[in-house]
C-alpha cells in the first residue's frame, strides 16, 4: 500500500484516473457531490473549526464568537488550492461575509505565528495542533454559520466505483472574492 497526501481536488482526479483506489477527502465546491455516481463515499469525521485570535483580543476572553464577529478585521487564509481556504470563504459566506484577506500561509504553525504576531485573524481545525509557545486563543464558534458540517472540517471516505465511467470531472473555477 502506498499512501500520499494530496488536497482533495487532486484526490479525486487520481480516482478517476485509476491511481489510487481510495481517499480521505474534504467535500468543497471543487470535490465531486457526495451522490456523485463515479463515487461510493462515505463519513469519515466531522471536526469543528475554531477562530484563531491573538492572546488579548477582545474575542479572546469570550466563551464563543459568531464567525462575523472579526469581519473588518484582516484574516490569515490558506492559499485558494487548498481545501481549508475552501472551507472557510464557504463557511464565511454563509455567515454573510467575505473576509478581508491580508495574509496566506500553508501550513497551521504559519498560521499560528501570523494570529501570534497580530496580522489577523483565522479560522482552523480544533483537531490542528498549534503550537504551544504562540500567544494566540482558539474561540470555539457559536452556532451553524450555513449547511450542518460548513464550521466544521468534515473528511468522507471515497471510492472510484468499480464499474469504468467515462465520465470526466472537471471543477468549477472560482474566482477568489
Amino acid at each position: 500500500m502506498h499512501m500520499s497526501e494530496k488536497e482533495s481536488e487532486d484526490a479525486a482526479h487520481l480516482l478517476l484516473a485509476r491511481h489510487c483506489d481510495i481517499a480521505v477527502v474534504i467535500p468543497t465546491e471543487r470535490t465531486p457531490a457526495p451522490v456523485d455516481a463515479r463515487f461510493a463515499q462515505w463519513p469519515v469525521l466531522d471536526a469543528p473549526q475554531d477562530l484563531l485570535v491573538p492572546a488579548g483580543h477582545p474575542l479572546a476572553a469570550r466563551g464563543a464568537a459568531r464567525l462575523a464577529d472579526p469581519a473588518a478585521e484582516p484574516w490569515i487564509a490558506s492559499p485558494d488550492r487548498l481545501d481549508q481556504d475552501q472551507l472557510m470563504l464557504a463557511a464565511c459566506a454563509a455567515a454573510g461575509l467575505t473576509p478581508p484577506v491580508a495574509h496566506e500561509a500553508n501550513e497551521w504553525f504559519a498560521v499560528s505565528a501570523l494570529v501570534a504576531r497580530g496580522f489577523g485573524v483565522g479560522l482552523v481545525p480544533r483537531l490542528a495542533p498549534l503550537p504551544p509557545d504562540d500567544a494566540v486563543v482558539r474561540v470555539p464558534l457559536r452556532g451553524r454559520p450555513c449547511r450542518p458540517g460548513a464550521s466544521s472540517r468534515s473528511s468522507a471516505g471515497a471510492a472510484r466505483r468499480s464499474r469504468p465511467s467515462r465520465a470526466v470531472w472537471r471543477p468549477s473555477a472560482r474566482p477568489r472574492p
